[in-house]
C-alpha cells in the first residue's frame, strides 16, 4: 500500500496545493457574488482546451490547451463585462450562457468524436492519470499562486470586504489575474467537478458561521487539504471509486464534523466559560 501511495507522490502533492488555492479563492468569490460567473466561464475554457486538442498534437496540447483555455476565459470574462452590466440580471446571464456554450461543446463532439474523451477528462478530472509533466505544471502554478495569495491576503481581504459590504463593486487586475490563474488551471487539469466542489463547498459551510476572515480561511484551507488527500487515497485503495467523487464526499463529511463539533462545544458552554 505504501508502494502505491509513493508512485502517486506528484498526484498527492497536486491535490494538496489545488485544494487549498481552491478553497481560498472561494472565501472571496463567494462574498463577492461572482460564483455563477465560473458557471459560464468554465465552459468557455473547456471549448478553448478542445480546439486545442483538435489542432495541435500530443506533444504540444498540454500547454496549448492550458494557453487557449486562458484565452477564451479571460476574452469570455472581458466580453461578459460588457453584455451585462445590470447585476439584478447577472444570474440569468450567466445560466443561460452556461447552456449556450455547454451546447457548443456538444457540437463539437458531434462534428469531432475523437474529442469525446477529452469532454469527459474536463468535468471529472484525470488526476491520477496525469502525466508527470501535467502534474509538475499544476504543482507549480497552484504553489506558487498559493504563496503569492498569502503574501496579498490582507489587500485582497480587503477588497472582498468592499465588495461584499460596502457594495464597491471594483477588481484589480492582480486579483482578476491571479483568480483566473487558480481556477482556470483546475479547469483544466482537474475538471470542472473537483474545481466547483473544491471552490464552492467549504466557503458554503464555514462563511457564515466565521466573521474572521483569516481565520475562516484557515480552517477551509485545512479541511480541503485533508479531504483531497483522504478522498484520493480512498479512491487509489478501491479503484472502482472516482477520485473527483470521494475527495468532495471526503470534503462535506470533515465539514459536517467541524461543525457539529463546533455547535456541540457551544452548546456545551453556553456563555463561553
Amino acid at each position: 500500500m505504501i508502494s502505491l501511495f509513493v508512485f502517486y507522490k506528484f498526484s498527492f502533492l497536486v491535490s494538496a496545493v489545488s485544494s487549498s488555492a481552491l478553497a481560498w479563492t472561494g472565501t472571496h468569490y463567494l462574498p463577492r457574488g461572482r460564483v455563477m460567473d465560473i458557471f459560464a466561464l468554465s465552459q468557455l475554457a473547456l471549448i478553448g482546451n478542445l480546439i486545442a486538442k483538435l489542432i495541435f498534437a500530443d506533444h504540444y496540447s498540454l500547454y496549448a490547451g492550458l494557453f487557449l483555455s486562458y484565452i477564451f476565459y479571460l476574452v469570455g470574462s472581458i466580453f461578459i463585462a460588457k453584455l451585462v452590466k445590470n447585476q439584478k440580471e447577472s444570474s440569468e446571464w450567466m445560466i443561460g450562457l452556461y447552456v449556450f456554450f455547454s451546447a457548443l461543446q456538444y457540437l463539437l463532439i458531434g462534428f469531432f468524436p475523437v474529442l469525446d474523451s477529452h469532454l469527459s477528462v474536463g468535468f471529472f478530472g484525470n488526476l491520477v492519470t496525469s502525466t508527470f509533466t501535467e502534474n509538475l505544471t499544476m504543482f507549480c502554478v497552484f504553489s506558487l499562486s498559493l504563496y503569492i495569495a498569502m503574501k496579498a491576503n490582507s489587500f485582497i481581504s480587503k477588497r472582498t470586504l468592499d465588495q461584499s459590504v460596502l457594495n464597491i463593486q471594483t477588481e484589480s487586475k492582480f486579483e482578476f489575474l491571479l483568480f483566473s490563474i487558480i481556477l482556470v488551471t483546475s479547469l483544466y487539469g482537474l475538471g470542472f467537478f473537483y474545481t466547483l466542489g473544491f471552490l464552492l463547498l467549504p466557503t458554503l459551510m464555514f462563511g457564515k458561521r466565521m466573521r474572521n476572515q483569516k481565520f475562516l480561511s484557515f480552517i477551509v484551507l485545512c479541511t480541503a487539504f485533508s479531504a483531497s488527500l483522504f478522498g484520493l487515497a480512498l479512491s487509489l485503495l478501491v479503484e472502482s471509486i472516482s477520485t473527483s467523487a470521494a475527495q468532495i464526499m471526503f470534503l462535506v463529511v470533515f465539514g459536517a464534523l467541524s461543525l457539529l463539533l463546533s455547535f456541540n462545544k457551544k452548546t456545551s458552554n453556553p456563555k463561553g466559560e
